[in-house]
């Protein structure tokens, strides 16, 4: 499964010129969504992409990823409620 996910990643650069979640979030998040003719372009755009952190994120020149990870994996578990 990740490698098809992996594999997707050279169509995200050709549509959207970026292969990171926080970009395009960022980008989505700040597009008028409410004018149709920007909808239906993202909505395009976005048609089938599948994006996912390849384990990097930078703080400055610093990767903090593998110590995030390490605080989560060492995160005592939450009781689930239900």
């Amino acid at each position: 499964m990740l490698r098809a996910l992996h594999a997707r990643t050279t169509e995200a650069r050709r549509r959207l010129e970026t292969t990171s979640p926080r970009l395009l979030a960022t980008a989505l998040l700040m597009a008028n969504r409410a004018d149709p003719q920007i909808n239906e372009s993202a909505t395009t755009l976005m048609d089938g992409i599948r994006l996912f952190p390849l384990g990097r994120l930078y703080n400055g020149p610093t990767d903090i990823y593998p110590a995030l990870v390490r605080e989560w994996l060492d995160a005592d578990p939450q009781p689930v409620m239900t």
